[in-house]
């Protein structure tokens, strides 16, 4: 067995699914605290969001994992039924160690791209809707079933007035077909489950300060070989963190800080499920790379 946990340790390492969600190919959190609801102006904005925490070990042990995604997002002049047309590509990074196995992985993984649009329905009520995906991985990813390409619709909520901001922003991926073999199945079968990541965020802006609290919160939809290896079992995982979140607007650089705590797992790796719960710290810059005619507020 412990050559098993070692193989598994490995596994849930570089993948996504050890940055504070289910088995889910991008982390949920990573969109906390953006009314992505709302239409940024008119221009292109870079956007870091980086996250580092105690992933959820193994019996009693635990290590650090973190990620970088880094997002170059389209606020385009384009318009479809009145509602702005935006794009967003990224080309994240995973970093971090298990003890049991002794060595560190940095590894560039999924890279993804997405295409809505952003209505503002009036009285403070946004909406928006995109769709893209992941495409697969390469290298060394590839052995633990990240060489797929990933369906991913997001639908996201915003209500945005006197300094108040309420956000909901949703997500439904369906990874494809494995295009190679890996440790958790054999080409051409479908490894990671299909998820649905959501996160809440609530805040008051107070001059150039915003303050609120965030939740995060990622659900299995489907029982594949990923999750039932890490399990020993057919077992959809899931689990909910909450915790604070401060921004500060600087001249032409806006950042946020939040830190989220599980409150709620199911089917993780330990059986005393207070073990399996994560606290994660995650930062964010936003630097608005050209506006045409518009600044970001």
């Amino acid at each position: 067995m412990k050559g098993v946990k070692i193989t598994i340790a490995s596994a849930a390492l570089v993948a996504m699914a050890g940055v504070a969600n289910a088995a889910s190919l991008e982390p949920s959190g990573w969109e906390a605290g953006i009314a992505l609801g709302a239409a940024l102006p008119q221009g292109v904005y870079f956007i870091d969001s980086m996250s580092s925490g105690g992933w959820r070990g193994i019996d009693d042990t635990k290590s650090n994992l973190s990620v970088n995604i880094p997002v170059v997002f389209w606020s385009t002049p384009y318009s479809i039924a009145g509602g702005r047309v935006e794009v967003i590509l990224t080309a994240p990074e995973i970093s971090g160690g298990v003890p049991q196995v002794g060595r560190d992985y940095t590894a560039m993984y999924n890279p993804g791209g997405f295409v809505g649009a952003a209505w503002n329905l009036g009285n403070g009520l946004h909406v928006s809707a995109f769709i893209g995906g992941w495409a697969p991985a390469d290298g060394e990813l590839n052995k633990f079933g990240f060489d797929t390409w990933t369906l991913s619709e997001k639908v996201n909520l915003a209500y945005i007035s006197n300094g108040w901001k309420v956000a909901v922003n949703m997500t439904f991926g369906q990874p494809g077909n494995s295009n190679s073999s890996s440790i958790f199945g054999k080409s051409g079968t479908q490894v990671m489950p299909d998820y649905f990541n959501y996160d809440v965020t609530v805040s008051k802006t107070i001059g150039k300060w915003e303050l609120g609290v965030v939740g995060i919160g990622s659900n299995d939809a489907s029982a594949e070989p990923w999750n039932s290896e890490v399990n020993g079992k057919l077992g959809k995982q899931s689990q909910f963190a909450v915790g604070p979140m401060v921004g500060y607007t600087f001249p032409g650089v806006i950042t946020s800080f939040y830190v989220t705590k599980d409150v709620y797992t199911d089917n993780y790796l330990n059986e005393d499920k207070s073990k399996s719960y994560e606290t994660r710290v995650w930062g964010r810059v936003i630097v608005p790379l050209w506006n045409p005619s518009e600044s970001l507020k």
